[in-house]
């Protein structure tokens, strides 16, 4: 892929369910979260235009009454396809006890998958089937898929860390995708970058990911607090390539949130890798 139209054809994307929990509930109502990037098939269905592999999950639900009674007992992607040999179980499950949320903690767990994962067909509805241990109150919990169409290998060159800032609220809707005004630290000479790397950090944050003119939707687990360490896959270029932007023109970001969600942080690992417009990757 060695063009600058071909950028599509390598990189990953991430999406988002939501499971709400009735009081009396073991299994969840699945609602894909609005996501304009894919297309969706009812509410609780994604529709891939291409085929990706499933290379990374997150499913976690809150501890109830400080106890593990609501937490999740088993998670499975749901793919037509996938049942020629049985769904496939998302492993590790998450729990997050010392906040009693589905907020990812230091270190955390997450299933990763990314050269053997399952392949998703175009076409075919993409949901999740939800257990929870046992039904005492009604709680909601969600679930990050990261899909993708190919590990973008990361290209030769220096790596800097550039950061970002953000008030904006990204929880005023819990569980959407909401865009972030962006305050940048620095300013980039002129070119084309390749984002190899992404950390955000802010309150009751979730996700993050990028906007891209090009490109799918690639992002990361965000964490409660910017000492926190994410799972190591975000820092040490697993993912490959998360996109290409241009400078002057910078990224946007989007942010996932379980309620009020201000003072984001966050940084990009980047690598010019030549001048703007050059059909560099």
């Amino acid at each position: 892929m060695n063009s600058k139209n071909d950028v599509a054809d390598l990189g990953f994307q991430v999406i988002a369910f939501k499971l709400d929990f009735a009081t009396t509930d073991t299994k969840p109502t699945v609602t894909l979260v609005a996501d304009s990037s894919v297309a969706a098939s009812g509410i609780n269905a994604a529709i891939l235009r291409r085929a990706m592999r499933w290379v990374a999950g997150y499913a976690s639900a809150p501890y109830v009454t400080s106890s593990p009674s609501g937490l999740l007992q088993t998670v499975q992607v749901d793919v037509p396809e996938f049942r020629r040999i049985g769904l496939p179980y998302l492993r590790p499950l998450a729990g997050n006890q010392a906040t009693a949320t589905v907020l990812p903690g230091p270190d955390p767990n997450l299933h990763v998958s990314l050269y053997d994962g399952p392949i998703v067909p175009p076409g075919e509805p993409l949901t999740i089937q939800a257990v929870r241990r046992s039904a005492i109150s009604g709680s909601t919990g969600v679930v990050l898929l990261w899909l993708a169409y190919g590990i973008n290998p990361l290209p030769p060159g220096e790596a800097f860390n550039i950061e970002y800032t953000s008030n904006t609220d990204a929880g005023v809707t819990p569980l959407t995708w909401a865009p972030l005004t962006l305050t940048w630290t620095s300013s980039l000479p002129s070119g084309r970058y390749a984002i190899v790397g992404m950390e955000h950090s802010a309150l009751n944050a979730l996700a993050a990911r990028l906007v891209l003119p090009e490109g799918p939707r690639a992002g990361v687990l965000a964490q409660d607090k910017l000492w926190e360490r994410t799972h190591r896959i975000f820092y040490e270029g697993e993912l490959g390539v998360y996109g290409y932007f241009d400078s002057p023109a910078m990224p946007n970001i989007e942010a996932l949130a379980t309620t009020g969600s201000t003072d984001h942080r966050g940084y990009l690992r980047i690598i010019r890798i030549g001048d703007v417009g050059c059909p560099c990757h």
